[in-house]
């Protein structure tokens, strides 16, 4: 089982070991996502603009529902094309 404590690392829950995650266009999708949630908290603006607070709840829910899926989709496409490199502890030098 792997933790996830940044983007492109992983630890082990169990021993420690952490991997660094190298997978292609990781970096442009991380962009994408990006831009997807301006254009998400743009539209909550102007929907909260327009309709009031009552276009709150509906927009969270969905919002909720879009973030859980990136999430799920991101996990799968790093563990199934996410080649991931052990990190060694670099050795400290003896004073």
């Amino acid at each position: 089982m792997l933790k996830q404590p940044t983007p492109f690392r992983f630890k082990c829950a169990h021993c420690g070991t952490r991997y660094k995650v190298e997978t292609p266009y990781m970096k442009r999708i991380m962009v994408g996502i990006f831009f997807l949630l301006v254009i998400l908290t743009v539209g909550l603006l102007e929907g909260t603009k327009r309709f009031g607070v009552a276009f709150l709840a509906p927009f969270l829910i969905l919002l909720t529902g879009i973030l859980l899926a990136l999430e799920a989709w991101t996990q799968r496409y790093i563990f199934k094309k996410g080649k991931f490199i052990k990190i060694e502890k670099e050795a400290k030098p003896d004073r």
